[in-house]
């Protein structure tokens, strides 16, 4: 079993079509293979693409679920750090553990990293893509 799930993941990652054929590709706003870090607040979606936040020097203070969030880009890990912002201040340095001048945040418990696309699109189809 685990040699027949392992050939479906390696066959998702080399071909367009869906593995399972009750994916369609129905949201073409990002590639369907486009892998993702989605996550949410609430009922409140977002996916956030890597090469969008690796566009940002500096981290992105954002509202998610009328929540305040920041996100940040760590290079050495290749990782999002996404975190609740409840310090009522607008977050301009921070690094992968949270840690701000203000003090340490709290990790968002909701983020999935590196999904495709078209499965996240296909379970939240309401997902707002590369929110600022």
């Amino acid at each position: 079993m685990a040699f027949i799930f392992k050939l479906a993941i390696s066959y998702q990652a080399y071909y367009d079509e869906p593995t399972f054929p009750t994916v369609e590709y129905k949201d073409t706003r990002l590639p369907g293979k486009e892998k993702i870090w989605g996550l949410n607040v609430g009922e409140d979606y977002v996916a956030y693409t890597e090469c969008f936040v690796c566009q940002h020097q500096a981290p992105i203070n954002v509202v998610i679920g009328a929540q305040d969030i920041v996100l940040h880009f760590d290079e050495t890990y290749e990782s999002l750090g996404v975190f609740y912002n409840h310090t009522g201040k607008y977050i301009q340095d921070i690094n992968c553990f949270g840690e701000t001048e203000s003090g340490r945040l709290a990790r968002v418990e909701t983020v999935k990293a590196g999904a495709y696309w078209i499965i996240w699109s296909d379970f939240f189809p309401q997902t707002d893509v590369n929110r600022l």
